[in-house]
């Protein structure tokens, strides 16, 4: 038989614990090590720039022997971005500084020498894959100093740093009875989150986490400071609502806040032999005409090769402190094996998601999208299911996959953004499938074969005529283009927006992760790709 189920009476709550995608995380002992840093190259052989930050920013500038830069490094949640080591990190404390970075960075990159320079931007370096938020050799610029959350006098309004994680923003407004639309694990990056579009626990009635960014602050590549918002550059301020690391680097958002008290949530596991019911609540849950905007789902399901199981894990959010509220009761209704869902904080809830998936694993992520439909979703189940023995030679593989709702309520939130999905009167389902394993020799296996599902995924969803071009940007692959899938027009909108506020290209030639735009030939998707597919 290749896979069991959970089993019943006594020990459910012990299968629980170690269902299938938690227990390679929970087990300590199972966590690979981190990988070397390697030492930085001397000075006539590293990237110039490195040794004029040097000389500009002593204080903030940290080559490999610095206890700061080991501290950088290791702090990445995968492991391919902690394998990389640029020839210097830089980690300015002010937006004075990060403008002072930026002009030495495209001094150098307008000069002769600055053909093959590269660098890099990190927020919260939550990226799943090599060469998104750090670099191999040129620069890193790290921006966790930037991490502050100050909220308005009149607490319409939170400013907060793109360094900061979201249980700070949580934990900073949670005594007031406040809060934001932000991530939903708690150690993700908000710069990272929001330039990506960012999914919510209460997005059903805020929309991304980007429609709710009132003004952005952002250094341009000619290193001037600017402030981009409704009436001031605002092409810039749509464009950054979705649009990656295109256009500068953003030092601070300004979000809009809202009351909020506890909320009812937690994770819901449940055995796989449950999946033709589950699948069945969740196109049910999904229906426009009866979605509650105040309802966040993740439903998952998850193989581990330890084990040689599968099992559900849904995680539930309802954005009142309600216990087991009506729309989630199709699913409550399912013997679970364990049920954490209570009446707790949001921080409590984004930490929860943030302890089943620590950092230290080899990862990749792909994505797509399909309008809501039950028999499609048992498709791409069945789908996954089958591919289970393409990957089960890596070790330690955990193969996840994701279904998460995105109603209209969501999307008719986004009129002031580039997704182009605002008049979108269906529902889609947004698929993740989150990879993880530990020999770096498995690396090409795993991101073919999660290329490949997805491919099949997509083939099924065309020819059945619920295919949807969207692709969430911070669940993208490196092989995919979620930038071009938000449409033509927008497409086209993000490029003016590139040309007009970095003529020269910085952010798109020598600025390595993201998605880039096509505007200059093979060279920006050949950044995006390389680190990873090199490794």
């Amino acid at each position: 038989m290749p896979y069991i189920t959970w089993p019943k009476g006594i020990l459910a709550s012990v299968a629980a614990v170690i269902f299938a995608f938690v227990v390679q995380f929970l087990d300590s002992s199972a966590r690979p090590s981190d990988p070397p840093i390697r030492p930085s190259r001397n000075a006539t052989e590293r990237a110039p720039a490195c040794n004029r930050l040097t000389e500009t920013l002593p204080h903030a500038t940290h080559y490999s022997e610095d206890q700061v830069f080991v501290n950088s490094i290791r702090s990445y949640w995968s492991v391919q971005e902690r394998e990389l080591s640029p020839d210097c990190l830089v980690k300015p404390n002010s937006v004075d500084e990060v403008s002072t970075v930026v002009g030495i960075l495209n001094e150098q990159f307008m000069s002769g020498d600055g053909h093959d320079f590269q660098f890099a931007i990190r927020s919260g370096g939550h990226a799943p894959s090599g060469g998104i938020a750090n670099i191999d050799q040129g620069v890193t610029i790290d921006l966790g100093l930037l991490h502050g959350v100050t909220l308005s006098g009149d607490k319409k309004t939170v400013d907060i740093g793109p360094g900061a994680r979201w249980i700070d923003v949580y934990e900073s407004l949670e005594p007031l009875d406040i809060s934001v639309s932000g991530g939903r694990v708690s150690d993700v990056g908000v710069g990272g989150l929001v330039l990506g579009g960012g999914l919510s626990f209460f997005s059903g009635r805020t929309g991304f986490v980007c429609d709710n960014i009132v003004n952005f602050e952002v250094v341009l590549a000619n290193a001037t400071v600017v402030q981009a918002n409704e009436s001031s550059n605002r092409d810039l301020w749509v464009a950054l609502k979705g649009g990656s690391n295109n256009f500068g680097v953003v030092t601070r958002v300004t979000a809009k806040t809202f009351s909020q008290g506890k909320i009812w949530g937690g994770y819901l596991y449940q055995s796989i032999a449950t999946i033709d019911q589950q699948l069945k609540s969740l196109f049910n849950f999904s229906k426009p005409e009866v979605f509650d905007d105040r309802a966040s789902s993740i439903f998952s399901v998850g193989y581990n090769i330890n084990y040689r199981s599968l099992g559900i894990g849904h995680n539930v959010q309802y954005a009142e402190p309600t216990e087991n509220p009506p729309i989630f009761q199709p699913f409550t209704s399912i013997k679970s094996l364990w049920n954490g869902a209570k009446i707790r904080r949001t921080s409590e809830s984004a930490k929860h998601i943030k302890s089943l998936a620590p950092a230290g694993y080899r990862q990749t992520f792909a994505t797509t999208t399909f309008e809501n439909d039950l028999e499609m979703l048992n498709t791409t189940y069945r789908l996954f299911e089958a591919a289970i023995p393409t990957v089960k030679a890596a070790k330690g593989v955990l193969w996840n996959i994701v279904f998460q709702p995105l109603p209209p309520a969501i999307k008719s939130k986004s009129k002031m953004n580039p997704f182009g999905l605002h008049a979108d009167k269906s529902t889609s389902i947004i698929v993740l499938l989150t990879t993880s394993w530990k020999l770096p020799k498995h690396d090409r296996r795993m991101e073919e074969q999660t290329k490949q599902f997805i491919e099949d995924v997509e083939t099924v969803a065309k020819e059945r005529g619920l295919f949807q071009r969207y692709k969430y940007l911070n669940y993208a692959g490196v092989h995919q283009d979620p930038l071009a899938s938000y449409g033509d027009e927008n497409y086209r909108m993000l490029q003016d927006v590139s040309r007009k506020y970095d003529p020269a290209g910085l952010f798109q030639k020598a600025c390595v992760g993201g998605f880039k735009l096509s505007l200059y030939d093979q060279e920006a998707r050949r950044l995006q790709q390389d680190s990873v597919l090199q490794q």
